[in-house]
């Protein structure tokens, strides 16, 4: 994994400066905040906080952004997700108290990724147009997702709950004085981040139809089975779709294409190519094995229904 392994140092002196930071916490915090950062750590196998951690490298390339401001961008990062991630958890939980903790931490962890962002960029600059907008953004998926069915819909909407990622690669463009390439990086970005989801989804299948979170894959299920938006499905009707019906192909035929459009737009982030094309596969592969274990089951079958006839 280049996309990785050449930032490791990188991201060594950013989570740790983010420890340090955390470490003067008010003390019931201290520790929660360190065991989270942990969880979000990828020199530690959080494979999900990638993007996060590392988008400003990615795109030093096309940007021109010092090293030094992509370790800046980084840091505020990781606190940025942190306080996503303790939203998302307080939002997804059906727990009514206990959460008063995680929410001030979670504060507190806005109080850093601002205050980096302010030492970055001036009031004046138009990244804080930025900001509000992906802001809005998550704000609007994170309410609207079930209602207005995105994957199907408006499926670039899909990443929006991960829009404030985006302003890691906006500040790069910003820093490295290439905002000319501020239409493409956001469109490569957001790209990413739909894809993204989508595996993620065809991890958490189970656990969002337990508890009604929206979910793309089942969203595809169901249009698969001309069922209606926000229609339930029983965990063994998903299972058939997924081994019987090969759901996961077609499924894993959008990532493709997501891929194919990433290729064609005109940046230079060959990292960024890679990390998406990683996901792309994952699926594709799983839905391989799936489709060709299952075929492998079907001409075993009619082995023995054939065996079964005298000769």
């Amino acid at each position: 994994m280049e996309w990785f392994d050449e930032y490791k140092e990188d991201l060594e002196v950013v989570f740790a400066e983010a420890a340090r930071l955390i470490s003067s916490f008010p003390d019931p915090l201290q520790e929660m905040g360190l065991r989270y950062l942990d969880k979000s750590n990828s020199l530690l196998g959080d494979s999900n906080s990638y993007v996060c951690n590392l988008l400003p490298f990615w795109l030093q390339e096309a940007t021109g952004v010092e090293r030094s401001d992509c370790r800046r961008l980084g840091l505020a990062g990781v606190f940025m997700m942190l306080h996503y991630c303790l939203l998302d958890d307080v939002m997804d939980s059906s727990e009514q108290s206990g959460w008063h903790k995680p929410l001030a931490l979670g504060q507190l962890f806005y109080i850093e990724y601002e205050r980096v962002y302010r030492q970055l960029f001036p009031a004046s600059t138009p990244f804080w147009n930025h900001y509000n907008q992906y802001t809005a953004e998550w704000a609007e998926a994170v309410s609207m997702e079930r209602e207005h069915d995105f994957f199907l819909n408006d499926r670039v909407r899909v990443g929006h709950k991960a829009s404030p990622v985006k302003l890691s690669a906006i500040g790069a463009a910003y820093l490295g004085r290439t905002e000319y390439l501020l239409p493409v990086i956001a469109a490569a970005v957001e790209m990413v981040l739909v894809t993204l989801q989508m595996s993620d989804d065809a991890e958490d299948w189970e656990v969002d139809l337990r508890e009604g979170s929206y979910n793309c894959l089942l969203s595809w299920i169901r249009a698969m089975t001309n069922r209606p938006p926000g229609a339930w499905l029983t965990p063994d009707e998903v299972r058939q779709a997924i081994t019987v019906s090969d759901a996961l192909r077609g499924y894993a035929d959008i990532a493709a294409e997501n891929h194919a459009q990433l290729q064609r737009l005109p940046v230079a982030a060959p990292h960024l190519l890679a990390f998406h094309q990683a996901i792309a596969d994952s699926l594709r592969q799983e839905a391989e094995y799936i489709y060709e274990k299952k075929n492998k089951l079907l001409a075993g079958g009619f082995s023995f229904i054939l065996s079964s006839f005298p000769s």
